[in-house]
Formats: structure tokens, C-alpha cells, sequence
């Protein structure tokens, strides 16, 4: 049921593409649902989420439950610079879980392939193997010969849409910028979503700057500010 439509499949070939390509599309829910960067959600483990308990449950005398335990769910890596390692973790909605378990599905028939140990392994490993079982391990990359999906070519830059872009950064003219004109489709680039949730999470009114700052893993609240930019 999965192999159908865009996803159809015939051969080899055809099915490490595929899997690239939804690799691709739970890339992209993990950027627009987490704000993550490029370079921390292709370093993602394959046990990467993690749950932290908020508030214990609380009974009255009589053993009944009248405050439930609270639970959340995190996506968590390991930041590797030279000399140390620094841990970090982000708020998994239940859509970037979803996409996880997904990703998960892959890398697990992927290491089989490999001959590697899934607990271990990344979890974009590269579909390649699936062509060439000789291959070493390496992670999957996005930059070229990829099969984008259909709807993307739908996504066409409409009046209301430019005239919002033009408010977003008021130092920039872009109609100056040829694929930002009305009735194109708009140039997905990973690091929009990050801009993007900053964007509109402030403008909401719930989510506050500090907040933004701890899932942004900026150093400055004042960077966060600046991601957040116009955003009234």
C-alpha cells in the first residue's frame, strides 16, 4: 500500500529512490515541526526519542487519580565537537514522532543491508546499499537526483504570499530575487522551516522568546529576536 502513486515501484533502482524520497519528506516534517538544523537532524541516532516525565500523578486518600502524569516526548542527540560532547534535545510533537517511526521502518531493513548493528546506526542511513550491497556505510544526501514530491511543484507563490514575504524582512526587495515572483513555485530550502516556525510561533502569541530560544539552541536571545523578525 505504500509503493503506489509517486511511490510506485518496479525495480532496484526505483526503490532506493523511493526511500530516499521519504527520507526527504520526514526531513522536512522534522524541520517545519522542530526547527532543527541541516546538520542536527542528518546526525540523528536511530533511539532518538526520549520521554521525560513533566509532573508525577497525584491520588487523593481514597487512591483515585486526580492529577494524571504529565509525559513528553523529546528527539535527542549528541552534539560531537573536537574534545567533547554536548547533548541537546527538542519538543517532539506527535507528527515529528510519527515521521520518526517511519524513518525508524527504513533504517532498520537498511542495516540489515549493511550488516550493521540498527541500535547503533544512524538514522538517515543511504539507500544506496539497496543497489550496491558492497557499499559502506554512509548517510543519505539530498543535494542531487532527487525525486521531490509532486505537491512541492504546487506550492505557487501567490500575491497574499509575496506581499507577507515582503512584511517578513523589510531590508530586502524581492522582487529583485527571480524565484520569489508571483506564480512561481516556491524554492523549498530546509532552512526556511526554521525561520518559519519562529515567524509564526511568535506571532501566535503562545509561544514565548525564551521558549523559542532552548528549542532553537541559540546562544542569544537576541538571535532569536532576530529569527522572529517583524513577525506583528
Amino acid at each position: 500500500n505504500v509503493f503506489t502513486d509517486e511511490f510506485e515501484v518496479n525495480n532496484v533502482r526505483e526503490l532506493s529512490s523511493v526511500l530516499r524520497a521519504i527520507q526527504y519528506i520526514m526531513r522536512l516534517v522534522l524541520y517545519l515541526y522542530t526547527g532543527m538544523r541541516d546538520q542536527e537532524v542528518l546526525r540523528l541516532p536511530f533511539n532518538c526519542i526520549d520521554e521525560r516525565n513533566i509532573s508525577e500523578e497525584f491520588k487523593d486518600d481514597g487512591g483515585n487519580i486526580i492529577v494524571e502524569k504529565r509525559v513528553i516526548k523529546l528527539i535527542s542527540t549528541t552534539t560531537k565537537f573536537t574534545g567533547y560532547r554536548q547533548s541537546a534535545s527538542w519538543f517532539a510533537a506527535p507528527e515529528v514522532e510519527q515521521a520518526i517511526k517511519i524513518l525508524q521502518l527504513i533504517c532498520q531493513g537498511l542495516a540489515r543491508l549493511y550488516d550493521a548493528n540498527v541500535e547503533e546506526s544512524d538514522l538517515f542511513l543511504n539507500p544506496t546499499v539497496v543497489l550496491k550491497p558492497e557499499n559502506e556505510i554512509s548517510l543519505s544526501t539530498f543535494q542531487t537526483g532527487l525525486r521531490k514530491p509532486v505537491w512541492m511543484k504546487t506550492l505557487i507563490i501567490s500575491d497574499k504570499d509575496f506581499a507577507e514575504l515582503q512584511q517578513s524582512d523589510d531590508t530586502r526587495d524581492f522582487s529583485e530575487t527571480r524565484e520569489f515572483h508571483v506564480g512561481s513555485a516556491w524554492p523549498v530550502r530546509s532552512h526556511q522551516f526554521r525561520r518559519s516556525l519562529a515567524f509564526f510561533a511568535a506571532s501566535s502569541g503562545f509561544v514565548k522568546l525564551p521558549t523559542l530560544k532552548r528549542q532553537f539552541k541559540h546562544l542569544t536571545l537576541s538571535m532569536t529576536r532576530y529569527y522572529s523578525r517583524n513577525f506583528e
